[in-house]
Parts: structure tokens; C-alpha cells; sequence
């Protein structure tokens, strides 16, 4: 019985996986990219709209600082800072947020390799805006986009 052993940055791995014998089952070509943690922020409510002069104040509960960098704050003035893949702010397009989070993992399940999408938020923090969009070509979300990117690749595979 083989146990799971720390790859070189402490990450837990079985060792029968792919990115335990060197090849990648996250978005990219190497085993160290096997996990990536993206944020992405819906754009605001018609009452948060209403109320932005209050959630512009530097002190609000969370801050987009970088394209890979948000400050929470955690009450009392203080503040911790998250480092993550990338975050999207409200103003991101779906099919950026596709390029960057779900392309690379739909290639890899066409390559063969196990490999999954996990929405986490609480109620309201536009998981199902970021899976399902809306109904405009433009707006659709990483599942339709995900579903027809593969019935592309088997439509093309076929020629």
C-alpha cells in the first residue's frame, strides 16, 4: 500500500495520480500546477448599486488590491491578504473567465486526465452568474461554454 507523500511544496498527493508521476491534471503543462484557487467577484446588486458611496471606503470588507492579490478585513481594523491564481473583479467578461479558469481543464479531460471545476460562495456571491451567465452568447457561463467547447473538439476530431 503506497502512502500519499508531500510533493515539493507540502501539497499532499496520492502517488498513483498523474501529477504525482510528473504530468498535470490541473490547467497547465507541470505537476505544480495542479491546484488553482481563482476569485471572481459578481458585478453588484441594484442595491448594493444603490449604496456604492458606502462600499467605496477603504476600510469596506474586501479590497481587489492585484489581478492575484485581495485584503479582507477582519474586524477590529485589522486585515489579512489573500495571494490566489488570479481574481476577476465585477467588470470581467465570462469568456475571460473561461480562457482562464475551465479552458485548460476541459483540454485536459479531453487529453485523458481526471479533472474537475469546484464553485464554492455563499448564497448570493454569483455562483450560478459565473456557471450558467445569461442567455446572450456573451454572457454564457463556464458550463455552456465548457459543453460547447468539447462538442467542438468531437466535432472536429471526426473530420
Amino acid at each position: 500500500m503506497h502512502k500519499a507523500a508531500p510533493d515539493t511544496h507540502g501539497r499532499i498527493m496520492n502517488p498513483g495520480s498523474p501529477s504525482a508521476r510528473g504530468k498535470s491534471s490541473g490547467g497547465g503543462g507541470d505537476a505544480r500546477e495542479n491546484l488553482k484557487v481563482f476569485a471572481r467577484f459578481r458585478p453588484p446588486s441594484p442595491w448594493e448599486q444603490r449604496h456604492a458611496h458606502e462600499s467605496n471606503d477603504p476600510d469596506a470588507a474586501l479590497q481587489i488590491l492585484s489581478r492575484d492579490e485581495v485584503q479582507v478585513q477582519t474586524g477590529k481594523g485589522g486585515s489579512r491578504r489573500f495571494r490566489l491564481t488570479e481574481v476577476f473583479g465585477p467588470d470581467a467578461r465570462q469568456q475571460d473567465v473561461y480562457g482562464k479558469v475551465a479552458f485548460g481543464v476541459v483540454e485536459n479531460v479531453l487529453r485523458g486526465y481526471d479533472s474537475s471545476l469546484l464553485a464554492f460562495g455563499q448564497t448570493g456571491s454569483g455562483k450560478t452568474h459565473s456557471l450558467f451567465g445569461g442567455r446572450d452568447i456573451s454572457t454564457v457561463g463556464l458550463i455552456p461554454r465548457a459543453v460547447n467547447h468539447l462538442f467542438r473538439r468531437f466535432e472536429e476530431e471526426q473530420q
